[in-house]
């Protein structure tokens, strides 16, 4: 990639930028506002990222709310320890999860892939 006339940007190299309001419902819908509102924001080719735990034994969750699963204060460890205590009646054996990452890309034109 060093041969290509690329600049690499991340949110963190900028101040002031507004948040966007992860309001979807799955990460493909997160990832895929993102992308939208920053490319409206800078006029460039943006990629954005939603990603979460799943967890099959209790239904999927956190999924998208695995940031704030235990509230706003996006806590880790009281996080861990909500999902923690919502497996404790479950089989070790069927506990299992999987971490799930979107990627969305919107191009000059708008045109946004997943």
């Amino acid at each position: 990639m060093k041969d290509l006339d690329l600049k690499i940007l991340t949110l963190q190299d900028f101040s002031d930028l507004p948040l966007v309001k992860e309001d979807g419902k799955t990460f493909q819908e997160n990832a895929i506002k993102k992308s939208r509102e920053y490319q409206r924001v800078f006029g460039k080719i943006v990629l954005a990222e939603d990603s979460g735990l799943q967890v099959p034994a209790i239904g999927g969750r956190p999924g998208v709310y695995s940031a704030r699963f235990a509230g706003k204060e996006q806590n880790d460890k009281r996080n861990i320890k909500k999902l923690l205590k919502l497996l404790k009646d479950i089989p070790q054996k069927k506990r299992k999860a999987v971490f799930r990452s979107v990627v969305a890309i919107t191009l000059l034109d708008g045109k946004t892939e997943v």
